[in-house]
């Protein structure tokens, strides 16, 4: 299937790279990556632009477009500087379930409000693929309920203004439990976020652990039915993967762009590095690497706005980008030898976001399971 942009896409793509040529310091990334500190300023610049929840109603304040779009606005973001660009693509993330499953009262409630850049919003949904145990617990008290445990490795936790997460949810000294999704707003009581170290990659995106101690939480504050989270989640899952490939992709085609420049200006016995064979090979094999990946990203997305749920195409979406991301920016390291190291040079910045987005929304070997489950039944 081949995608050709059309004249309002390509707006998109030249109005996201402008702003991103524009905002996006290279010294300053370096900083808030060092410090683990969002774009706030750039990131609400962005909201009035429409950049964030471009793949929202109108509505909500929302641009009304499709996920293609958002593909094609994320890859152009995080092209130009992999550590806003990612940060601003997954400022939203987990508000798509609010939008896809949430009644109107929660809607209207919540997704204006980050639209319009008044919060993030955040959420954490790992545990779904590795051990539903390690979610946090609710337990039903007259019309509220309460909350207790922890969620581990929630995007945009301390910077969100509102998560959505899923919980066990249970009667009070009833033994049969359900697993719910839940929105929570971070300034109710009881809720703390994690000091722990520094993640490798995505720093700006700040990525770590929330508890939950007593923390009391209205009825209307479920999205949708009890005990149908997992359902949710896994659609929502559906979805984001595309976006993280959309991230990957940008993240792998600004990588190869700057060790395509070094490789034009740097000279070694006499001519240019990219006169020699082995070195333009390497640089080949970037370019189609970046090619297929794209292909897959965008097929994922055009299908998802034509309503075709396939979490395979999803999933192969997410692996082939994001492996993509990670081998372009670690050779683009090589490409510019001592000094892909230095911060200065910013390839290995793009190399340890991509190889944290990698993990992120489902690592390459349970996206390989789900890939399989699929092919396997076609047998």
């Amino acid at each position: 299937m081949i995608f050709e942009p059309n004249a309002e896409q390509n707006e998109i793509i030249k109005a996201a790279g402008e702003f991103a040529k524009g905002e996006f310091d290279p010294d300053k990334s370096i900083e808030m990556d060092h410090n683990c500190e969002f774009p706030g300023k750039i990131y609400k610049k962005a909201c009035s632009l429409g950049f964030v929840g471009i793949h929202f109603p109108e509505i909500f304040s929302g641009q009304g477009m499709g996920l293609i779009d958002y593909t094609l606005m994320a890859e152009a973001l995080c092209c130009q500087d992999s550590t806003m660009g990612s940060a601003l693509a997954l400022s939203t993330y987990g508000s798509e379930c609010i939008l896809r499953f949430g009644d109107d009262g929660l809607k209207n409630r919540i997704l204006p409000k980050i639209l319009k850049g008044k919060m993030l919003c955040g959420g954490g949904f790992t545990d779904l693929e590795l051990d539903a145990g390690s979610i946090p617990v609710a337990e039903k008290d007259g019309d509220k309920w309460i909350l207790n445990g922890k969620q581990s490795a929630v995007i945009n936790a301390g910077t969100a203004g509102v998560y959505c997460l899923l919980c066990k949810t249970m009667e009070k000294g009833d033994t049969r439990e359900s697993i719910s999704m839940v929105i929570i707003e971070k300034e109710r009581e009881g809720v703390s976020v994690s000091s722990g170290p520094p993640t490798m990659g995505l720093r700006a995106v700040n990525i770590t652990d929330l508890e939950f101690d007593n923390v009391m939480i209205p009825s209307e504050n479920f999205v949708s039915n009890f005990g149908n989270g997992e359902h949710q989640a896994a659609l929502f899952m559906n979805e984001s993967r595309i976006q993280f490939a959309a991230i990957g992709l940008g993240i792998a085609q600004g990588a190869f762009a700057h060790a395509l420049q070094y490789t034009k200006q740097r000279e070694q016995f006499g001519l240019k590095l990219a006169k020699f064979q082995v070195l333009r090979h390497r640089l080949a094999d970037m370019a189609v690497n970046i090619r297929k990946a794209r292909l897959l990203t965008y097929q994922a997305a055009m299908n998802f706005d034509r309503g075709v749920i396939d979490f395979s195409l999803s999933a192969a979406a997410k692996l082939t980008a994001c492996r993509t991301a990670v081998e372009v920016s670690f050779q683009a390291i090589q490409l510019l030898g001592g000094y892909g190291y230095m911060s200065e040079y910013h390839v290995e910045r793009y190399y340890r976001d991509a190889k944290m987005l990698e993990i992120c929304g489902g690592t390459p070997d349970h996206l390989k399971d789900i890939i399989s489950d699929v092919t396997i039944c076609k047998i």
